[in-house]
């Protein structure tokens, strides 16, 4: 039976970005943690769709209420995305003289960035957190 269960293992774990939502499923039943959590962000991105999955209703109270919960931090924490706490104190680079020197500037980069996300009212489904991550990191960068 262990071998049986290391073969299932070792084909999700090559397969499940394919399909994550069977994937989680398995590694629910089974507890192959590392799978969980994987699948589980793929799921994430495009929740929306997996959502109305019946294999999502599948799954456990349990996972079904830990996904939704994170999804709907996600979405509340978008609504909530502020300069403020991004931006105080950042210094920009080493030539920087002091914290403020570039203040307006990443301020005014940093807004166009969170407008990319925040379209009010916010899109729906609201931008993948991919998506997010990566307009967001960019603000921080050079670009």
């Amino acid at each position: 039976m262990e071998s049986i269960l290391m073969a299932a293992k070792a084909f999700l774990e090559r397969e499940f970005r394919k399909n994550p939502l069977p994937a989680l499923r398995m590694a629910e039943r089974y507890g192959f943690k590392e799978l969980y959590k994987e699948s589980s962000k793929l799921i994430l991105e495009r929740f929306q769709e997996y959502k109305r999955s019946q294999t999502f209703n599948q799954l456990s109270v349990t996972t079904r209420t830990a996904l939704t919960t994170k999804y709907d931090e996600y979405t509340n924490a978008l609504s909530k995305l502020s300069k403020v706490y991004f931006t105080t104190g950042y210094q920009h680079c080493k030539q920087c003289k002091s914290a403020s020197e570039h203040d307006k500037e990443i301020s005014e980069k940093f807004d166009r960035r969170v407008r990319q996300l925040q379209i009010l009212p916010l899109p729906l489904p609201p931008t993948q957190p991919s998506v997010t991550r990566k307009i967001l990191f960019e603000a921080i960068g050079n670009n």
